[in-house]
């Protein structure tokens, strides 16, 4: 078979300043994970924010290899260089890897191209490693039928069309940090067909721009929703030092979103749990996002086994990972009540101090109260 039989596929990452920031490995390891895949017909565009530091000597010893093709001009956000980065693309499909980001499995493209091509779809979507420090450790949120309330997988393991992604407009630069949420909506709502991949073949690594701007993109999904849903309501909940989101929508206006889907979504919309509520309205819970049992455990104790999403969330919150024997060891950062915890394998057991004081003085107080 010649290239020609191959559907091109476009790579598109974004970059600057990369050596200022002390991106560099990272973006070495991306560039290597795209040259080693399977996949024989693939572009890599570079688009450069005007770097200064150094990053555009990088990236034109790597064009010089035939590795990349790369553009560097100042832009207005991410979204204005990925758009840019679509109008200079020539492939069929198009997959948008950050440059701190991988593919770990280097049959990725090739099986989500093979696939795409056999069903017909616009898009494709895969489950997703999150990596801290630079252990794969956990999968990222893999849902498509909860889009309506949150951004259902990671745009990381996505290739889309390139004509699709040009016949909707694009990316919404007036968005910052969740336009890429807008998109799929669009994409969805107007019946796309999807297909997911059986492989899991890209690694998001924490840390980057989704981490810095996540208040921000919080913000903006629930713009985005009001939007899209103006009849949905999102409250979020506390209870049992547990914190989750519940959703509020209408029958009807759930009926709607499932008639302008395509029917592998709207079967999987039917699937999820509601409650139908005294006022009519429906409620839909989307799992919950913890603050880590902290209510009931100030000291120490046994935390009862947790789900993968639990889990996923220490992790993804962990400040530093040990290993102990075998068994992880996590001391979680960043909490809406300022403890620090320690966590070993399920059942996870835990200890956390109060206050900012050091594990120790806390200790002492609590066996010199004993003591009393």
């Amino acid at each position: 078979m010649s290239l020609a039989d191959f559907p091109k596929v476009t790579v598109i990452t974004v970059v600057r300043d990369l050596i200022k920031f002390k991106r560099k490995e990272f973006f070495l390891q991306c560039l290597e994970s795209v040259h080693e895949q399977t996949y024989p017909n693939i572009e890599h565009i570079i688009i450069d924010g005007a770097s200064t530091d150094g990053t555009l000597d990088l990236l034109k010893e790597y064009a010089a290899t035939g590795w990349i093709e790369y553009y560097s001009e100042p832009d207005n956000g991410i979204y204005y260089a990925m758009n840019k980065g679509i109008c200079k693309s020539t492939g069929k499909y198009i997959n948008f890897l950050n440059s701190d980001d991988y593919f770990c499995d280097t049959f990725g493209l090739e099986r989500s191209v093979e696939l795409l091509e056999d069903s017909g779809a616009v898009f494709s979507y895969s489950k997703v490693y999150f990596s801290h420090n630079g252990e794969k450790i956990s999968l990222m949120p893999n849902k498509i039928e909860r889009f309506f309330f949150n951004m259902p997988f990671c745009h990381q393991g996505t290739l889309m069309r390139k004509d699709a992604l040009v016949n909707e407009g694009m990316f919404d630069t007036g968005l910052k940090s969740a336009s890429d949420y807008d998109l799929l909506i669009r994409l969805i709502i107007k019946g796309c067909n999807c297909i997911p991949i059986d492989i899991i073949f890209t690694v998001f690594r924490g840390g980057g721009f989704s981490s810095e701007y996540k208040s921000l993109s919080d913000g903006e999904c629930q713009k985005i929703q009001k939007k899209y849903f103006p009849m949905m309501e999102s409250k979020r909940k506390r209870s049992y030092g547990l914190e989750y989101t519940e959703h509020y929508i209408t029958k009807d206006q759930l009926e709607n979103i499932k008639s302008s889907v395509n029917e592998e979504i709207s079967k999987r919309i039917s699937e999820l749990k509601t409650k139908k509520l005294t006022d009519g309205r429906l409620r839909i819970n989307s799992g919950a996002y913890f603050d880590f049992l902290i209510k009931r455990y100030y000291f120490c104790g046994i935390i009862p086994i947790l789900t993968l999403k639990q889990r996923t969330i220490l992790y993804a919150k962990s400040e530093k990972i040990w290993s102990l024997g075998g068994a992880r060891i996590f001391r979680i950062r960043e909490t809406r009540y300022n403890k620090v915890y320690f966590f070993l394998n399920i059942p996870i057991f835990m200890v956390a101090h109060n206050h900012g004081s050091s594990f120790w003085n806390y200790l002492r107080k609590f066996i010199a109260t004993l003591k009393k």
